[in-house]
């Protein structure tokens, strides 16, 4: 049975966990897109993993559930491209309404081959995510 800790706790001298422990939620959800969907449920860990981002005749978006349940939380949504982006896209707007990006402005997705993107999230609120986005990761020069 957990113990809920309630207010600030202070401990003096050595500290010994039985089991296991987390801090938040670690673990990392792929996510594979259904007719270019993908879904982001706040609910199954913190950090996601899109890497089904395939070519294809559709327009692929993020959604977002359970925001309300999950308020307070923090992650990272990683966006791997696919090596053949000949008819990679995303739709405008590619993010629901409960999306807030610095400024408001619309993310220009990259959409070169085998590059990473990376979106942190921060739940604001039931209705705000806060999203920022970097992209067009590579290797580091050697």
């Amino acid at each position: 049975m957990a113990l809920p800790i309630l207010s600030d706790v202070g401990i003096q001298g050595g500290l010994s966990i039985d089991g296991a422990f987390s801090f938040q939620q670690q673990t990392t959800s792929t996510i594979t897109h259904s007719s270019g969907a993908f879904g982001v449920d706040f609910n199954t860990g913190a950090n996601y993993y899109i890497c089904n981002a395939v070519s294809g005749a559709v327009n692929h978006s993020i959604s977002f559930a359970n925001i309300s349940s999950n308020v307070g939380q923090s992650g990272t949504i990683i966006i791997n491209n696919p090596s053949d982006v000949s008819s990679l896209t995303w739709a405008s707007p590619a993010l629901p309404a409960t999306a807030y990006t610095p400024g408001g402005s619309a993310i220009t997705f990259n959409l070169t081959a085998d590059k990473i993107a990376v979106m942190t999230y921060f739940i604001a609120s039931s209705t705000k995510v806060l999203i920022n986005y970097v992209g067009n990761f590579s290797s580091y020069p050697q």
